[in-house]
C-alpha cells in the first residue's frame, strides 16, 4: 500500500507540475502577444526602458522555460516563475486600466464639484 501511495503522490506531483508549466506557457504567450501588439495604451503607460526590460524579462523566462533549467524545474520553481511574470506584467495592465478609467473619473469628479 505504501508503494502505491508513493506512486500516487508522484503522479499527482507530475500532474501539478504539468498544469503549472501549461499555465506558465499560456501566461508567457499572452504576455508576448500583448507586448508584440505594442498598443497605444501599452506605449503610453511605459517608457522605452520599461519596454526593453519587459522584453528582456520575457526572453529570459522563455529561455528558462524551454531550456534545461525549466525542464528540470519542480512545481515551486514553476509557480515562482509565474509570479515573476505577473510581477512585471501586472503593473502595466493596472496602469492601462487606470488610464482607461481616468477620463470618466475626472468627468464625474468635475460634475460633482460643479454641483
Amino acid at each position: 500500500q505504501e508503494f502505491l501511495d508513493a506512486l500516487q503522490r508522484d503522479d499527482d506531483e507530475r500532474a501539478a507540475r504539468a498544469t503549472s508549466k501549461n499555465n506558465l506557457e499560456g501566461a508567457l504567450m499572452a504576455a508576448r502577444d500583448f507586448v508584440d501588439e505594442a498598443s497605444e495604451a501599452y506605449t503610453a503607460v511605459t517608457s522605452e526602458e520599461q519596454r526593453e526590460a519587459i522584453d528582456e524579462g520575457l526572453m529570459a523566462l522563455d529561455e528558462w522555460l524551454y531550456g534545461d533549467a525549466g525542464e528540470a524545474a519542480d512545481l515551486s520553481e514553476m509557480e515562482g516563475s509565474i509570479a515573476k511574470l505577473a510581477a512585471f506584467m501586472d503593473p502595466v495592465h493596472f496602469r492601462i486600466a487606470e488610464a482607461t478609467k481616468r477620463p470618466s473619473a475626472v468627468k464625474k469628479a468635475r460634475a460633482a464639484a460643479d454641483k
